[in-house]
């Protein structure tokens, strides 16, 4: 299963205490969005799991990577939405290749 890990903002950014986190990768006509279980967060970096219905979806290339985050904000106890720069990534042969076969 492929991994992507992800580094956001500085260290004083703590996404483990963000009420909702989705890490969304777009290429051509594709986008996938993970959240939840397919996300292992640790301060503010991120690792995401790419399944193969996902994997197989993506082509040799470069695709683009933003994570976006729902937080409460501690002075006014309300929602608030944030988000990463957009970035860029590779998308090799080894990534799509790496889907398993049963």
């Amino acid at each position: 299963t492929p991994t992507f890990t992800l580094t956001v903002g500085d260290s004083q950014l703590d996404l483990t205490q963000a009420d909702a986190v989705y890490v969304t990768i777009t290429q051509v006509n594709t986008t996938i969005t993970k959240t939840g279980e397919d996300l292992t967060i640790e301060g503010n970096v991120i690792s995401c799991w790419l399944e193969e219905p996902d994997s197989v979806k993506l082509i040799n290339g470069t695709a683009q990577v933003q994570v976006n985050w729902v937080y409460t904000d501690s002075i006014t106890n309300e929602k608030k939405r944030a988000a990463s720069d957009i970035a860029v990534i590779s998308i090799s042969d080894n990534l799509i290749k790496g889907a398993l076969i049963a």
